[in-house]
């Protein structure tokens, strides 16, 4: 569970706002923002699963959106995301 400070506020570059709001698709715009707040609240290991449940969509569309915004040079996605799936060793388990 991600919790935020209840007065903070996420700021998005209007040049941002002129170039994108009018023509990417909303769901991607909501999801840049969204994604902008965990980052600027200093909340940089959110995952898809979390950004999907926060904005109530699909994992897959999440990705699309953070796929869109990495292809247009705003959101660097691939070091962002954090993979779940990776196995932790122990210091034994790591000895060979």
């Amino acid at each position: 569970m991600i919790i935020m400070a209840q007065d903070a506020k996420t700021a998005i570059d209007n040049k941002f706002l002129e170039k994108y709001l009018a023509s990417a698709p909303a769901a991607y715009v909501l999801t840049y923002i969204c994604a902008q707040k965990y980052i600027q609240d200093g909340i940089s290991n959110f995952t898809d699963a979390q950004l999907a449940d926060c904005l109530g969509m699909t994992e897959s569309d999440v990705k699309k959106a953070l796929k869109y915004w990495e292809d247009n040079g705003e959101f660097i996605y691939r070091q962002r995301v954090m993979d779940e799936s990776a196995p932790e060793y122990s210091t034994e388990e790591l000895r060979f």
